[in-house]
């Protein structure tokens, strides 16, 4: 599963999106298959739930991901987590446990994720999107 149109979307990306970000938005206008790794779906729900208005944004989020692909854990997923962290740890540049798990969602899909966070910098041969 690759391609040089797709793009797995990190939590913050997302949260760009809901804030009406017109260049973030612009993904849906252009011809990117987009994915979302079931961890994103997880720190979504996590943010809606201590929300103000979880009703809101629990049907925000509902509404969004059927326009996404779903990415969910699988074999491959969790070699690819197992060698980023292990990889990290050896380096002293511990990362957050989720970010680990959207990179080896990223790694062992061979798609190409688009995060604003620069703590994915700290794994070795890791390539991702930092802006439009």
């Amino acid at each position: 599963m690759s391609g040089d149109n797709s793009l797995i979307l990190d939590t913050n990306v997302v949260i760009e999106i809901f804030k009406g970000n017109k260049k973030v938005k612009e993904l849906f206008e252009q011809d990117y298959n987009l994915f979302i790794p079931a961890t994103v779906i997880g720190e979504l729900y996590y943010g809606c739930y201590n929300s103000k208005n979880p009703k809101k944004h629990f049907n925000q989020i509902n509404e969004f991901i059927t326009e996404l692909n779903i990415l969910n854990t699988n074999e491959e997923v969790c070699i690819s987590y197992g060698k980023i962290k292990t990889s990290l740890k050896k380096k002293g540049t511990p990362i957050p446990e989720n970010d680990i798990w959207i990179a080896a969602f990223s790694k062992a899909n061979n798609i190409l994720l688009f995060s604003f966070d620069s703590h994915f910098d700290f794994i070795p041969d890791f390539k991702y999107l930092k802006s439009l």
